[in-house]
């Protein structure tokens, strides 16, 4: 939910797979939604404009699950968005 602030839509969705991280972004941004998973299992969601921050390069993160991340990611965006 960091990148909240950057945002001046009507709908936000923040998805990571901490709880504690979750419950701290919506305490400060209570409008928001949130989804608690791995990026690679996340469903159901999309929106006009997908942004993954500090994922890929960070040491927790498999390199294995890159494609399946990026196709999730991808499969997010809804028609004509970026």
């Amino acid at each position: 939910m960091q990148n909240r602030p950057w945002f001046q839509t009507d709908e936000y969705i923040g998805v990571d797979w901490e709880q504690e991280r979750m419950d701290k972004g919506m305490a400060r941004w209570p409008g928001a939604k949130s989804v608690q998973s791995r990026l690679e299992d996340v469903s159901g969601i999309a929106g006009d404009f997908v942004m993954c921050v500090l994922v890929f390069h960070n040491k927790f993160f498999d390199p294995e699950l890159t494609l399946p991340v990026v196709r999730n990611l991808i499969s997010m965006v809804r028609p004509g968005g970026r």
